[in-house]
């Protein structure tokens, strides 16, 4: 569609950053937050050519002809190359706007698509069915992915996703004015490049390991897969935590708390729950208690699946295996010791504290990502102060230092960002989710050398999102990894001996 507009609009244009799409001067200033509007049937399809007058916004993987009454906010907007963001205001008298809309194109994944929906409780089937409600433009239709308020649309063949947001009135109704009109100025420059379409989770083929033991110094490590009996699909990768109590493990994903019985190398789903918080840090102890931390916020205690207490604490906590003492820590925050008596827990500070103010620090880190109890240390990696990198520091129970556990693999230099760490009858093992390794020390805390997880397991550029020392000192991992049609990443677990 060719762009039309009045010379005397465009002069304006060339003074002003904020102008009314019909030429009135109209500058926002304070843009309100996203709002809820109520589901909405299919809007009318835009003119095919705009009232003279009019302006045109061409983003090269859609327009907009922008209608009276609206005004495009250049200084919000953003056209590139390859995507393209707009944003466009109804405004009143005070210049403060009063409806809103941000119209995006951007090439991405069908995966980072799908997210909108899942990350939001819809089920994905019903977005392949076309059971959402959605909104037509320019005869196409777009999905609710966050009611009221988002809608989507993922041209395949090009592997464009689109999104529509409103902002504005609360419960206003898309398919009238003022909302309307601009949705009939929307027009899509669909172009299908070749892209392959990617299949749904469930019509996709599942990851299958190709396993190697892997030596390191004079341990060979090797993997056993305990293949699931059906494929857990991740909505989200490296947020999973689990742990283990007897045959069970028990795994958070953010919101989703879920029970798998080991079996004969194999997995299977007894249980699985949507929780209203968020959480990141599943532990255990000797008790069997099962630890649910939300990181920045609360803690809560379960047997199985039942809230048993909401101790007056926060950050992430794990415990000794006595179920009478244990550590909490989150990035930056001052970890404590935590007692407890009579369901009661209570704080006491430890060993590291003022980890983010260099002139008041106290101990070995600025930094934690995480934390483990044995029988004899605890365990803490994380950010060496003296700005060495990520390391991992031994302490005994008194929290007092022992020593230093370092990767000095000879083609590198350092940890990444280590996501487990067990202590076995032959020393130390952490896996390293950025170099995608697992490092083994012996007792002393000496170095004996790293394994490639992409030869361990056939994994190509996974997460390691977690580990668990089972009874018989065993090891469980769990990592997440794409599938090789890229229809959904899983999660898969598997059993390590050697060490």
């Amino acid at each position: 569609m060719k762009k039309k507009v009045l010379a005397l609009l465009l002069a304006l244009m060339l003074l002003l950053p904020l102008l009314a799409c019909s030429g009135s001067e109209t500058p926002p200033t304070n843009p309100t937050d996203p709002p809820i509007v109520q589901e909405v049937t299919p809007a009318p399809d835009p003119d095919p050519d705009p009232p003279a007058g009019f302006e045109v916004i061409d983003a090269g993987l859609f327009s907009v002809t922008c209608p009276e009454g609206w005004t495009y906010n250049e200084e919000k907007s953003n056209i590139y190359e390859k995507s393209a963001n707009l944003r466009f205001a109804v405004l009143g008298e005070d210049d403060k706007e009063i409806y809103g809309v941000t119209i995006d194109a951007t090439p991405d994944s069908a995966k980072w698509y799908r997210r909108a929906f899942t990350g939001n409780g819809i089920d994905l089937r019903d977005l392949a069915e076309g059971k959402l409600p959605g909104i037509s433009i320019d005869g196409t239709t777009f999905y609710e992915s966050k009611p009221g308020e988002t809608y989507r649309y993922r041209h395949d063949v090009s592997g464009v996703n689109y999104y529509v947001q409103f902002s504005g009135a609360k419960d206003a109704d898309l398919n009238a004015a003022p909302f309307s009109d601009i949705i009939a100025g929307i027009t899509l420059h669909l172009t299908d490049t070749g892209e392959a379409v990617i299949p749904w989770p469930w019509e996709g083929e599942p990851w299958t390991p190709t396993l190697a033991p892997q030596m390191a110094g004079t341990f060979t490590l090797t993997a056993e897969y305990l293949e699931a009996d059906h494929p857990i699909i991740l909505n989200t990768i490296m947020d999973t935590s689990f742990t283990v109590v007897d045959d069970m493990i028990y795994t958070v994903t953010k919101h989703l708390f879920s029970a798998y019985r080991i079996g004969d190398g194999s997995v299977a789903l007894q249980n699985s729950v949507v929780l209203e918080e968020d959480f990141e840090l599943i532990r255990t102890d000797g008790t069997k208690q099962l630890y649910l931390s939300q990181g920045i916020w609360d803690i809560f205690v379960y047997d199985r699946f039942t809230r048993v207490n909401a101790p007056a604490i926060r950050h992430d906590l794990v415990m000794h295996k006595s179920g009478e003492w244990g550590i909490t820590f989150w990035v930056n925050a001052d970890p404590m010791k935590v007692t407890v008596q009579d369901g009661i827990f209570r704080e006491e500070p430890w060993v590291l504290s003022d980890l983010s103010k260099a002139e008041t620090r106290t101990g070995f880190f600025k930094m934690i990502s995480d934390i483990r109890i044995t029988d004899s240390y605890i365990i803490v990696a994380g950010s060496a102060a003296d700005d060495s990198g990520h390391k991992i520091m031994v302490y005994d129970h008194n929290g007092n230092e022992k020593f230093v556990l370092e990767n000095i693999k000879e083609d590198r230099s350092g940890l990444g960002s280590v996501t487990g760490i067990v202590e076995t009858p032959n020393g130390f093992l952490a896996t390293d989710g950025n170099m995608r390794d697992i490092v083994l020390w012996n007792k002393n805390g000496t170095y004996i050398g790293s394994v490639d997880v992409k030869k361990l397991l056939g994994a190509n550029y996974c997460w390691l999102e977690d580990m668990h020392q089972m009874n018989d000192d065993s090891i469980l991992i769990a990592i997440s990894q794409e599938r090789a049609d890229k229809s959904a990443d899983e999660l898969l677990f598997f059993r390590l001996t050697g060490f």
